[in-house]
């Protein structure tokens, strides 16, 4: 079991600083994901029986980047497991996947929500945390795949 690493989200509130930190963590947590996937037989993400689940420690500071082996063996991960563990998984088979990271602000100003999401090679976003159990029940249990067409230029 690895922890790829940790960001105090209460010490760091500007978006941009979180985002590129959590591009990094993320970055080394598909690096990660590659190689225990390359060593063990780890299964698909879909087809692994795990859930999203928030951290025990949300909302607490503290935000954990955890690798593909950890989040099966637990049986759970939030967006930023979740997202690198399908994005090794699918640059393991030759795609050229990769992560989008966006945030929303309240209207007050304050950072409400910070997400990831996996960016497919042909452009379309999928999220396996919405897929997995963040969304409601009816929409996760429907029979449509969690992909949207997003037209961004940020990554």
């Amino acid at each position: 079991m690895w922890i790829v690493g940790n960001i105090n989200t209460r010490a760091i509130r500007e978006p941009l600083v979180l985002a590129a930190l959590a591009r990094g963590f993320l970055r080394s947590s598909v690096l990660v994901n590659r190689a225990i996937m390359q060593r063990w037989d780890i299964p698909p993400l879909y087809e692994a029986g795990v859930q999203f689940g928030r951290e025990p420690w949300h909302g607490k500071g503290v935000e954990e980047f955890a690798d593909c082996l950890t989040v099966y063996q637990r049986g759970w991960g939030d967006c930023d497991d979740l997202a690198p563990y399908r994005v090794a998984e699918l640059q393991e088979q030759g795609e050229r996947a990769d992560f989008r990271i966006y945030w929303r602000f309240n209207r007050r100003g304050h950072l409400e929500v910070f997400h990831i999401q996996v960016r497919r090679a042909n452009g379309w976003i999928e999220d396996p945390s919405r897929y997995l159990g963040m969304a409601h029940p009816q929409i996760v249990r429907a029979n449509t795949w969690p992909l949207e067409r997003v037209f961004s230029l940020a990554a």
